[in-house]
């Protein structure tokens, strides 16, 4: 039925409405006729919405197949042209195209809140190294980069705080072994979002790990953390 409306589209030259899409895609999604879908929004036969676009984005997310990529890019697509930029990004970065998805964060103007939010969204661990300086896939890395703490904080509050764990691992094994405490306390004292409270909770996440490694990188955040709060009341 839907298929057979969608037909007659040109020949009105008007699109469905939105609710109309909606229930157009909807049935494309649960008959997984994405060769259909994927007809239609590339002839501009839908009234794109950002509602259209998370049914698939989360079509994507939620089956496990060949297509997520198909789906993902299609939703990067609709969520564009309503100027979702948050959930673009975050369909960028799904697809593991970072550089890409930074490049699109600097030709829209997201700002720093917009960043935090898709790490939150999409804890990746390319998006966390690139934030931090990490790497060379920030071509903005003097606008992008954000502290330790704030990017910790998205990562333990993320649907897999797990990759908290590794990426924590991860900085103090590239950037932070040398020094120790030292350079804890250095990445701490420079970052002026995180709260001690928040630090706090960061440090608890570490010290529930069981792996030996993370406790006493946790140790180590402990004692900075300690020292700068300190150093802060004097």
């Amino acid at each position: 039925m839907f298929d057979a409306l969608m037909s007659t589209v040109p020949s009105f030259e008007v699109r469905p409405n939105e609710l109309m899409s909606e229930e157009c895609v909807r049935c494309a999604l649960k008959e997984k006729r994405l060769d259909l879908l994927t007809h239609w929004v590339s002839q501009d036969r839908l009234t794109v919405s950002e509602k259209v676009a998370d049914m698939i984005f989360n079509f994507a997310t939620k089956n496990n197949q060949s297509n997520v990529a198909v789906c993902l890019s299609l939703a990067q697509k609709m969520y564009t042209d309503v100027m979702s930029h948050v959930s673009a990004i975050v369909c960028m970065v799904k697809q593991q195209r970072v550089r890409q998805a930074l490049e699109y964060a600097g030709s829209k103007h997201c700002s720093t809140d917009d960043l935090i939010q898709v790490l939150r969204r999409c804890p990746d661990l390319q998006l966390s190294g690139a934030l931090y300086g990490l790497g060379n896939l920030n071509n903005n890395a003097s606008k992008w980069r954000l502290p330790l703490g704030v990017i910790l904080t998205a990562l333990f509050n993320s649907p897999c705080p797990e990759n908290g764990l590794i990426f924590l691992e991860d900085v103090y094994s590239c950037e932070l072994k040398e020094s120790g405490e030292a350079a804890f306390r250095k990445a701490v004292a420079a970052d002026p979002i995180t709260t001690f409270k928040q630090w706090n909770f960061i440090i608890e996440q570490c010290q529930q790990s069981r792996g030996k490694h993370i406790a006493d990188i946790a140790d180590l955040l402990l004692a900075a953390v300690t020292a700068t709060n300190a150093a802060v009341k004097n």
